[in-house]
């Protein structure tokens, strides 16, 4: 091996040692309020689907927001303006629990005003397993699009595989959803609600450090009750990381 790229394979792998040893936290038993500082979030989106003339298209989707602490119960919540809380809910050493209030002036990149509210909640079994459960409420009003509301929820368990990598298959129920909307909004602008379905999925986070995250969400629906039934395949690549 050239000494050049011995030495550089010997640096990266000391600097992958040293950041492991710096997670402290497993994702598993992270708070979900902010004791301190602000943490960052990053979603960049692909949505695979055949449009009604069952030609395949790709539409690109992205999703930005920040937390800041402002004590151990209360976090402000940007995205991208600072018009969100969130609140912990004091719960037992087993179990976490948040609710939420924003309002956001972008859906997946689409501009518009969106109120929204959220709530999770997650009971850990064992060191190793725990059950999660999400849901969310929102309107939202499109820049020169019709409002709508819509809600989507989601439980699954979460399996911390080791002390950087946790898996979480999903399964959930969305009315009206938010994000079908906003990729198919000239699709089905005329429709006053889009298909309820049920979205099933697999979350994959690997924590890189113990202030950075990077993961791997895919979601599969079956929109079956539109006029041209088609599958939807969702691939989104995220990145946190707490400053």
């Amino acid at each position: 091996m050239p000494k050049n790229l011995k030495f550089i394979s010997i640096t990266v792998l000391t600097c992958l040692f040293a950041l492991e040893a710096k997670t402290k936290t497993l994702y598993i038993d992270r708070k979900i309020s902010l004791q301190s500082g602000t943490e960052y979030y990053l979603a960049l989106g692909y949505v695979f689907h055949p449009m009604p003339s069952n030609k395949e298209q790709v539409s690109f989707v992205y999703d930005l927001e920040a937390k800041q602490a402002l004590d151990e119960d209360y976090n402000l919540i940007w995205s991208p303006l600072p018009l969100g809380l969130q609140f912990y809910l004091p719960s037992g050493p087993d179990v976490e629990s948040a609710v939420s209030w924003r309002i956001g002036l972008l859906d997946w990149g689409r501009p518009g005003i969106k109120p929204e509210f959220g709530s999770y909640f997650r009971r850990r079994m064992n060191s190793k397993t725990a059950i999660e459960t999400h849901l969310k409420y929102f309107l939202f009003m499109p820049s020169g699009k019709e409002t709508f509301s819509s809600i989507n929820f989601t439980i699954g368990p979460l399996f911390q595989i080791s002390d950087s990598f946790a898996i979480s298959p999903t399964f959930g129920i969305a009315v009206n959803d938010s994000l079908m909307r906003a990729v198919f909004i000239d699709e089905f602008q005329e429709k006053a609600a889009f298909p309820t379905h049920f979205p099933l999925g697999v979350v994959a986070n690997f924590q890189v450090a113990d202030n950075y995250n990077i993961g791997f969400d895919y979601s599969y629906r079956n929109l079956f009750n539109l006029e041209d039934r088609f599958t939807v395949h969702i691939l989104q690549v995220y990145a946190s990381w707490l400053w």
